[in-house]
């Protein structure tokens, strides 16, 4: 702001004023104070809120985060192993006269087991105990 200089004469004397700004202390009024606590409060509630939304976009991205480092554990196990297990259909087959019991994969037909059955398992089924009559054995 531009100052103004005023120069008037009194007697023999040259007397100069100046006008300016200047940041001086100045108590504040009881409205002043009240307004100041009103946006205070406002100012504060606001800035917990602001808190809030950032805790819980931490926590989302946090969560998404997770998740996508889960995914390329679980790709580069893939490829690190180059297999999976996965729930495939099979067939069980007890040989009584071979003594063996066989599990083929049906989508390949692979046998992925072959054992000699147990003594236990080499017991035959009594007929009729099971439910059926001893016609359809």
């Amino acid at each position: 702001m531009a100052t103004k200089t005023q120069e008037p004469k009194v007697g023999k004397e040259l007397i100069k004023k100046n006008r300016f700004r200047e940041q001086l202390k100045c108590d504040l009024t009881d409205d002043e104070i009240r307004e100041a606590s009103e946006n205070m409060a406002e100012s504060f509630r606001a800035f917990q809120q602001l808190e809030n939304d950032r805790k819980a976009l931490n926590d989302e991205f946090k969560a998404k985060t997770s998740e996508a480092e889960a995914r390329v554990k679980r790709f580069s196990t893939l490829v690190n192993n180059k297999h999976e297990y996965r729930q495939v259909e099979v067939e069980e087959v007890r040989d009584l006269g071979k003594k063996t019991l066989t599990i083929t994969r049906l989508d390949t037909n692979e046998v992925v087991k072959e054992r000699a059955l147990e003594e236990w398992e080499l017991q035959t089924e009594i007929p009729g105990s099971n439910g059926e009559s001893s016609a359809a054995a």
